[in-house]
């Protein structure tokens, strides 16, 4: 609900989120209410039908950060985004998919396309690489039309992360 509502910047009603996220539209209502409590959404002004109460995000961008350090809200949020990551894939690959001939990859414009590698990089590198790389994101987030970000539209997700190497305890009596 949170990734549609601050990917789209648009208005959903409780009944268009719940199909989104398999709940009840009063199932729906009652999270949207107790998340209006914590500022992450609002309630906006409606559009036609003033039955229907419509929300949208509070903002522009939701990316949550823990400046106080604390390794507990650190670990919920990384096992939230891993998990509704791992579902999302394990939905698109089938684990009844015939396996590829080593030599064969698909097209790497075909989705899911997960990867995973290490680059070498400087620290003025890695900064122009972590700049390059969102600003990458925000363009191409920009560019969808309303149309594009209706509750019908395709989606794509993206996990992203720049992570420096961590260092190796050595072996025990090394």
């Amino acid at each position: 609900m949170l990734d549609e509502l601050f990917a789209s910047q648009a208005t959903r009603t409780a009944t268009e989120l719940a199909t989104l996220c398999s709940l009840t539209p009063s199932a729906m209502s009652y999270h949207l209410r107790a998340l209006e409590k914590y500022g992450y959404v609002v309630r906006a002004a409606n559009e036609g039908d003033a039955r229907e109460r419509r929300w949208k995000a509070a903002g522009e961008r939701l990316e949550l950060n823990t400046h106080d350090g604390s390794a507990n809200a650190k670990t919920a949020y990384l096992n939230v985004q891993l998990n509704n990551f791992r579902t999302r894939l394990n939905a698109r690959w089938p684990a009844a998919r015939p396996r590829p001939r080593p030599a064969s990859w698909p097209p790497a414009d075909r989705p899911p396309l997960l990867s995973s590698g290490l680059v070498f990089l400087p620290e003025d590198k890695q900064k122009e690489f972590n700049r390059w790389l969102m600003d990458l994101i925000y363009e191409y987030e920009a560019m969808a039309t309303a149309e594009e970000r209706s509750i019908h539209s395709t989606r794509m997700f993206y996990l992203v992360s720049l992570l420096p190497e961590y260092p190796h305890p050595s072996p025990a009596g090394a």
